[in-house]
């Protein structure tokens, strides 16, 4: 019996994935409280930050 190339190609791939599969599963997973936090205050202040700067300037240059 002959197989076609592409139902070989089609078993190679799944093979490929199954082994992918524990890989992919290590390198998506949830991130840790503290970094999403970290990241809320980097998001958060900066806006702030550059609100101070901003306004400091205008001040500064009336004066």
């Amino acid at each position: 019996m002959r197989v076609s190339f592409w139902s070989r190609l089609k078993g190679v791939g799944s093979s490929l994935s199954q082994r992918a599969q524990p890989r992919l599963a290590l390198t998506v997973r949830k991130p840790k409280l503290s970094a999403i936090m970290a990241g809320f205050f980097v998001c958060l202040s900066i806006p702030i930050l550059i609100f101070i700067l901003f306004y400091n300037y205008l001040s500064l240059s009336e004066i």
